[in-house]
């Protein structure tokens, strides 16, 4: 059964859940298939930037920077990263009275194995690689969090693969953001058992919803009791189908609800990323969801923290599969 966002609209009042911007393709100075992978944040002066992936062609993926104006509107800044096969732009502060992110990109071909974080000024545009961690295997989508142990140690999430089944990997960073180190291989959260197989298939045979293992967004929670985390899902073996949030603690996962992109539009088929971003007293939020008509594109909206504490609702939560 769906946990349906608009249901939530209903719990949080009529005006506490509101689409404000949908951006498509039509923001940049170029010609491209589809925006998606979208990290909101906001600077110091409360005003909200996106960096995201534009796809150009397959051999052309960038990482853009898009500021929404005093007037609401989004525009394209710039191009930050590109001449490669960028997306997947988790953005870090390096200190937060500073103009300056760390961006830690999913790469392709030989750079797949590695890590790579670059150092981005929002206002100059200056951007190059300041350091690198080599994994040792493929990885997709990565994400790092501080450690719920409340230690120096950062921890990294990331999508990979034992065999063809998908998982997802953690391992233990030191010194993150400006010069981290890797202090613990990459293990798999999930162990991969007879049990464990024969129930993906049977939810792949009768097209139930079930995770593909792959970070699907921002960390939407982190404390002591483990991390919320969303991750990419599907109902029919279809790419970015919809989002499943999912809680992490001492090794375990739990499925908690689902996010579907028809909840943002009936014309909307496909959701793979969230990102959110607290202010004063709403949240802002994009999504990025998919369209026959359009492909790929970002829906900014804000909501009150009901919706919040809906995502982090424990109480529906079950085994994921």
């Amino acid at each position: 059964m769906k946990n349906k966002i608009k249901l939530n609209k209903n719990l949080i009042n009529e005006d506490g859940f509101n689409i404000k911007s949908v951006i498509g393709t039509d923001i940049l100075p170029y010609e491209a298939r589809f925006l998606a992978d979208p990290f909101i944040r906001k600077r110091e002066d409360d005003t909200l930037y996106i960096l995201c992936e534009a796809l150009i062609s397959s051999e052309d993926k960038r990482i853009v920077h898009l500021q929404e104006g005093d007037d609401g509107q989004w525009r394209w800044v710039r191009d930050v990263l590109k001449g490669g096969n960028f997306s997947f732009p988790a953005t870090y502060k390096l200190e937060e009275t500073s103009d300056e992110v760390i961006i830690v990109p999913e790469m392709g071909g030989d750079n797949g194995t590695d890590i790579i974080g670059f150092r981005y000024n929002l206002v100059s545009g200056d951007c190059g690689e300041v350091w690198r961690i080599a994994l040792g295997m493929y990885t997709k989508d990565r994400i790092i969090v501080p450690d719920t142990n409340a230690s120096k140690n950062a921890i990294l999430y990331a999508g990979g693969r034992i065999r063809a089944t998908s998982m997802l990997y953690s391992a233990e960073i030191a010194n993150f953001p400006a010069k981290p180190v890797l202090t613990s291989p990459l293990c798999p959260i999930h162990n991969v058992g007879p049990v464990h197989l024969l129930k993906r298939a049977f939810k792949r045979v009768l097209n139930l919803s079930r995770t593909t293992y792959r970070p699907a967004g921002d960390i939407i929670k982190n404390d002591a009791k483990g991390v919320i985390l969303p991750l990419q899902a599907t109902t029919t073996g279809e790419y970015g189908k919809c989002i499943a949030v999912a809680h992490i603690y001492s090794g375990a996962m739990k499925q908690i609800r689902y996010i579907f992109a028809d909840e943002f539009g009936k014309e909307y088929t496909r959701t793979h990323h969230i990102s959110l971003c607290p202010t004063d007293n709403r949240l802002i939020s994009c999504v990025d969801v998919y369209s026959p008509e359009k492909e790929w594109e970002l829906i900014v909206f804000e909501s009150n923290p009901s919706f919040y504490n809906f995502l982090c609702d424990h109480r529906s939560a079950s085994e994921i599969l």
